[in-house]
């Protein structure tokens, strides 16, 4: 029987580095994976560092054979090592890569700005997004009245761990804030501001505060998600998009969410 290969994992460090080169993006889907994009909803992914040559075929964990994929997508390659299209090459600083040009031809508009925006992430953001996944976790097991697979005061230790961590990597490496690096796409929304106070104010108390109003949040966009494709008909899908549409804590990325699938639908001809 051949020898398993022993598993490689890449470090924070690694991840952090890995993440900061790919642009905060899937280089499998170009989905963003900078979290603050989302906000307080159960769009986000989390970030994977995957492995291009799997660990299960003696791949090793350096940043050359590491990429930024979505968890999604990391869960179905697995340890495929032919399942590596990859659009985005890491070693044009996470540009669109000739597979990228063959496949899909021109960039679109949204996606090119996406990258640009996202080139200013450092390594040190890759600390305070995890953070924000975490919380977001422990929302959505608080929501589904699951633990997922940790409680949710498991993920909130975790998620002050990290934000010390991102604390001390900032300081080291003196990295401007997110406003001003123009990563922040919707300031105006309650539950990124919310989660931007976390990297100002580092108290238990806020911590702590920050989170019972973003459960808050994310169970409101969970539940608006839901009725919405309980629905199936067009006229009962607009009518929970209009409602959601007049409730100020839906994120304008679920309602363009939303709006698009009425739209689809709307002027489906099979429909």
């Amino acid at each position: 029987m051949p020898k398993q290969a022993q598993r490689s994992n890449f470090t924070d460090a690694q991840k952090a580095e890995i993440y900061s080169r790919d642009r905060a993006t899937c280089v499998y889907t170009c989905k963003s994976l900078w979290l603050l994009d989302y906000g307080a909803c159960p769009l986000f992914q989390w970030d994977w560092a995957d492995h291009v040559k799997p660990s299960a075929r003696h791949g090793k964990a350096v940043v050359l054979n590491g990429v930024c994929a979505s968890h999604t997508y990391n869960q179905k390659k697995k340890a495929n090592g032919a399942d590596n299209y990859i659009l985005l090459d890491g070693n044009k600083g996470g540009a669109p890569s000739e597979n990228y040009f063959d496949y899909y031809g021109a960039i679109p508009p949204v996606l090119e700005k996406q990258l640009h925006r996202l080139a200013a992430i450092k390594p040190s953001d890759w600390y305070f997004n995890r953070a924000v996944g975490y919380l977001l976790t422990a929302c959505d097991a608080v929501y589904r009245k699951t633990n997922h697979q940790r409680t949710p005061a498991y993920y909130h230790r975790a998620a002050q761990t990290k934000l010390g961590k991102f604390f001390a990597e900032r300081a080291k490496d003196k990295v401007a804030s997110f406003e001003e690096r123009k990563l922040i796409i919707h300031p105006e929304q309650k539950d990124v501001q919310l989660l931007l106070s976390l990297s100002i104010e580092h108290t238990e108390k806020h911590f702590h505060q920050c989170i019972k109003q973003l459960e808050i949040i994310y169970a409101k966009n969970a539940l608006a998600m839901e009725r919405f494709w309980e629905q199936e008909d067009c006229i009962s899908m607009k009518r929970q998009y209009n409602r959601a549409a007049r409730d100020p804590a839906i994120t304008p990325v679920v309602l363009s969410t939303l709006q698009s699938h009425l739209h689809f639908w709307e002027n489906d001809p099979r429909a």
